[in-house]
């Protein structure tokens, strides 16, 4: 058994693993962690180990955000900063949060922390105290706009599970002074699907909505059929014209 403080090759360390030439040279020393107190081999270079704690205990103090402080790490910045101890440690400061007043860690951001508050505070706020908040509207995939309303608000009936409506209906329920049923469709005559003018919608159920889009689709195809043997034939004309004329001058 090692003895603490004791240096030996990863060849010695680990006989069982073939090596090619040159390898297994590297140093390491035998040392217990300074929480929990397990000994391990660990990586020795420039007179230092790597770690001074076990993987298991590093791991807690990370995700419980209990860090270092004072002379219990090498990192120490006079109270103010403080580097985690692992290569490229993310430089952190300790604040107080706006809110409740504890004190933490947090990352530093071109030299400022990049959170006032703690997380327990940041998820207790809504709307527009949170730092994703964009007005209370958004666009969702499809082009369609949506609108945040209150709580108490006499359209909250509309809303989905997040407290937003989509804008085209709430337009056509404050024009009819009403909500509307989940079987009501709003349809754009224009096909513009953020364009919500209350001259632009017009209110149908699921069946006529769908039997309009499908006509749509259908004159559309029609069109565009015509369109194109329209521009074929025109085509064909001008190549004629130009042979006739190039025959012409032969002749």
């Amino acid at each position: 058994m090692p003895q603490i403080g004791d240096i030996a090759k990863l060849r010695d360390i680990r006989r069982d693993k073939v090596y090619a030439p040159g390898d297994g040279h590297e140093r390491y020393i035998w040392i217990a962690c300074e929480v929990c107190g397990k000994e391990r081999w660990v990586y020795y270079n420039k007179g230092k180990p790597k770690n001074t704690m076990c993987l298991k205990c590093s791991r807690k103090l990370h995700v419980n955000r209990v860090y270092p402080t004072g002379a219990d790490t090498s990192n120490w910045k006079g109270g103010q900063t403080y580097v985690y101890p692992r290569p490229g440690g993310s430089k952190r400061a300790l604040v107080k949060c706006e809110i409740c007043g504890e004190e933490r860690w947090s990352y530093l951001l071109h030299g400022k922390p990049r959170h006032s508050m703690c997380l327990s505070c940041s998820r207790k706020l809504t709307g527009d105290k949170t730092s994703m908040w964009k007005g209370g509207q958004w666009s969702s995939g499809k082009g369609y706009l949506y609108i945040k309303l209150a709580p108490d608000d006499f359209y909250a009936s509309m809303m989905n599970k997040a407290g937003y409506v989509a804008r085209d209906r709430l337009t056509m329920a404050k024009s009819l002074g009403r909500c509307l049923n989940k079987w009501e469709i709003v349809h754009h005559k224009d096909g513009i699907k953020d364009h919500d003018d209350i001259g632009n919608l017009e209110l149908q159920d699921k069946s006529s909505h769908l039997t309009m889009h499908n006509t749509g689709y259908k004159a559309g195809y029609r069109k565009g059929l015509k369109d194109g043997r329209t521009k074929q034939i025109q085509d064909l004309k001008e190549e004629i014209e130009k042979l006739r004329d190039l025959l012409g001058k032969n002749g």
